[in-house]
């Protein structure tokens, strides 16, 4: 038995910490790549981590923080080597955000039994040894994670039935589905001849097809949101290509979804469900997205969304247009 729980102070404790992660992740739903507040956080967790030495949460929760503080205020420094292969530039080696982030991330996970943290502390230390040019540890400690098929999402399917299991599939297919949207984009950059012979622009929409056809009434719940970014990614591509049409075209699209998503946020229900016939009464899983901030006025500020290839010189060409006034306009309209 502790102190704290001989003397009935183990619950005060932990109220306290829950308040503490509660804070911190409220500041962070205005951090997505940005500085807005980053000093509060570090400030917040920093004080914490004194007061509660080597908490797991409050650990973790200062990791992430600086993980992000490294990509808002010095950001990622990626480039296509002699073979035309994407690599992580040597001076993100310098970024002295992540090589904190690092030692806490390996301390967390040298000392935690929670899955939960296992899981996220691994995620983000493998991300953070790619960026950082050591891609011998993150490989290593990947292989040690199970394979795609064993993962939480196919597992709690394996395990039910009925409509239980009607539920737990849903979910499953459209994580899987946001997950290849990802990891195609992905392959995309990897390789700078990818972006020759409108390969792009087909693979991308592909994605948003993809979607379309899952969830063919429109209705896309959380999933607006990366129809939104697939939508502004494919605007760059049909620019590239000299489509400038279809270029607006996908821009007002992105615009579309992402006020959808606005408006989703505002519902009443508690748990609202999908509509199209396949997901039919599959739950939106309202928790994992409502009361986040809406990033639908900093559109034109994250044009085109992914990074690669460099899109310095459309974003001028684009933004000389006349209808790039106007889009933007319309990005800045309340309601």
């Amino acid at each position: 038995m502790t102190i704290d729980e001989l003397f009935g102070f183990e619950g005060d404790r932990e109220a306290k910490i829950n308040a503490i992660i509660s804070e911190a992740t409220s500041l962070a739903k205005f951090d997505n790549g940005v500085d807005v507040n980053i000093e509060k956080r570090l400030t917040l967790l920093r004080n914490a981590l004194v007061e509660f030495p080597k908490n797991e949460r409050i650990m973790y929760e200062l990791a992430a923080t600086l993980s992000n503080a490294g990509w808002a205020r010095i950001g990622e420094r990626i480039e296509y080597d002699g073979d035309g292969f994407l690599v992580h530039s040597v001076s993100n080696r310098g970024n002295e955000y992540w090589q904190e982030a690092i030692k806490l991330y390996e301390t967390l996970l040298c000392e935690t039994k929670n899955p939960r943290l296992i899981a996220d502390a691994t995620y983000g230390l493998i991300t953070l040894y790619g960026n950082m040019g050591q891609p011998e540890k993150g490989v290593a400690l990947a292989e040690k994670a199970p394979p795609l098929r064993y993962s939480r999402e196919m597992l709690t399917e394996c395990a039910s039935d009925g409509e239980e299991r009607h539920e737990y599939l849903g979910r499953a297919v459209l994580r899987l589905a946001d997950l290849l949207a990802d990891t195609a984009i992905q392959l995309l950059m990897s390789k700078e001849s990818n972006f020759d012979g409108g390969l792009a622009a087909k693979v991308v929409s592909g994605m948003i097809s993809l979607f379309d056809t899952l969830v063919d009434d429109g209705n896309f719940g959380p999933y607006h949101a990366k129809l939104s970014d697939l939508y502004m990614y494919l605007s760059l591509h049909q620019w590239r290509e000299g489509h400038r049409g279809e270029a607006f075209d996908s821009l007002d699209m992105a615009l579309e979804h992402s006020k959808a998503i606005d408006r989703l946020s505002k519902i009443p229900e508690t748990e609202p469900k999908y509509t199209s016939r396949l997901f039919e009464g599959v739950s939106m899983e309202k928790s994992l997205w409502a009361d986040n901030p809406s990033f639908t006025s900093r559109l034109s500020d994250d044009w085109p969304m992914w990074m690669m290839p460099d899109s310095s010189s459309a974003r001028a060409e684009i933004s000389a247009d006349p209808r790039w006034k106007d889009w933007v306009s319309r990005t800045k309209e309340v309601g």
